[in-house]
């Protein structure tokens, strides 16, 4: 338990030095992690779960390369999502004729 502690508080405090290459790869993963603690919050809406990690990548100086591709990948998301509704709801009205 101890060992972990130590090895959060010293990846927090490479992360705090906004300098360092570190910092963003460090942001990156604890933007995914908001990402899925957000799912496993409020569902499988992508929209909320992007919007949440985008939120973060802004409110911490995430860079500009990031933060475009999580727009790209919502952006993928919500069409995959909008596709499987609109199928749903075709074998949906096909089964009820």
């Amino acid at each position: 338990m101890n060992a972990s502690i130590s090895i959060a508080a010293a990846t927090y405090s490479d992360a705090r030095d906004r300098q360092t290459k570190n910092y963003q790869c460090v942001l990156k993963l604890a933007s995914v992690i908001v990402h899925e603690v957000w799912h496993l919050k409020n569902g499988a809406s992508e929209t909320g779960a992007y919007n949440a990690q985008l939120a973060f990548l802004m409110a911490n100086q995430g860079a500009l390369e990031q933060m475009t591709d999580v727009r790209r990948s919502r952006s993928q998301a919500v069409a995959a999502e909008r596709k499987a509704v609109e199928a749903a709801r075709r074998l949906s009205s096909a089964q009820a004729r």
